[in-house]
């Protein structure tokens, strides 16, 4: 497959991996989802999915897809995505982000 061609659709992905406090993944993990339900009604999301590692519980990804990457950079602006980063960030001992090409929808 020519690299030119697996973005076809033009969409931005993002997978996130972060690394909560010993002890602290399961409350990392429901910010996520309150996160999850507020950026899911932003325009251009397609995809914002929290799992927990069934290894690991400290350990919280999130798989996200949007139309475009500043789709993507207007969702941090949203003041209660905000307010929720602001909560979370103090759990978070480290986050990896690994840009992706979405090549299915």
């Amino acid at each position: 497959m020519a690299a030119a061609n697996i973005n076809q659709h033009g969409l931005h992905g993002l997978e996130v991996t972060m690394h909560a406090q010993q002890g602290k993944g399961h409350i990392l993990a429901e910010l996520m989802v309150l996160a999850s339900k507020r950026v899911k009604q932003l325009t251009g999301c397609r995809l914002y999915l929290v799992q927990q590692s069934s290894e690991n519980t400290d350990l919280i990804f999130v798989s996200e897809v949007w139309d475009n990457q500043e789709s993507h950079q207007v969702s941090l602006t949203d003041e209660r995505i905000g307010e929720i980063i602001s909560q979370a960030r103090p759990l978070i001992v480290n986050m990896e982000f690994t840009p992706t090409i979405p090549v299915s929808e």
